[in-house]
């Protein structure tokens, strides 16, 4: 599954990707296309690098239950 999504001016594709692994299944997850050069692009990553990690816990949480 790939979204990608207009956020005030910049380009911004989130990938996830599901493989069977064992008796399980690893999540794959992308997030490309933001311009680390610009203000914009460089605050929208340090943002949401900070974000990700809690989001990903909360699936984790959620696919054990």
């Amino acid at each position: 599954m790939s979204e990608e999504v207009d956020t005030s001016g910049f380009n911004n594709t989130i990938t996830f990707r599901l493989e069977p692994e064992g008796t399980g299944t690893r999540l794959f997850f992308e997030q490309a296309g933001l311009d680390l050069d610009s203000p914009l692009g460089r605050n929208a990553y340090e943002n949401m690098s900070r974000g990700w990690p809690g989001l990903l816990r909360r699936i984790d949480s959620a696919l054990a239950a």
